[in-house]
């Protein structure tokens, strides 16, 4: 009789010990894939906002001037909505000068000096200013000297 009730009792031990596997197994399933979808849905958020900040970038070279043969000024105006730093490239057909780092504010204009003492400016020189953002915007602009 005592070996009956023990036959009994097995069944039911391996039915919980099954069922505790299952739900561990189960348990770590489910962490990690809330860990994932966490992660996951962070960097999603993170590269939109920052998509929405290209999108909003908003800005323009308004004028160009040289005041005279070696300096050049540029007047850049932020008419967006974030804040934003630029790389100037003046290319005339001797050098390229360059003024990096220039941080502009949102709703903002500023003027830029570039000096070309090393190669003074010609009456009659072309030039090509390109501005880089750090997102990546480009604008262009040309002026030619009087």
């Amino acid at each position: 009789m005592y070996l009956r009730k023990r036959k009994g009792l097995a069944p039911v031990v391996s039915e919980i010990v099954l069922a505790a596997a299952v739900l561990t197994i189960g348990g770590g399933i489910w962490y990690f894939s809330l860990s994932y979808c966490a992660v996951t849905a962070d960097s999603y958020i993170d590269e939109t906002m920052e998509l929405m900040n290209v999108a909003i970038e908003r800005y323009t070279v308004e004028k160009i001037s040289a005041t005279n043969s070696t300096n050049l000024r540029v007047w850049i105006n932020n008419y967006g909505e974030v804040d934003i730093i630029v790389d100037i490239y003046a290319i005339t057909s001797n050098t390229t000068i360059t003024a990096f780092n220039q941080d502009i504010p949102s709703h903002t204009l500023k003027s830029i000096n570039l000096d070309f003492s090393t190669t003074p400016l010609i009456s009659g020189d072309n030039i090509q200013i390109k501005c880089y953002t750090r997102r990546q915007n480009i604008v262009y602009s040309y002026h030619t000297v009087y």
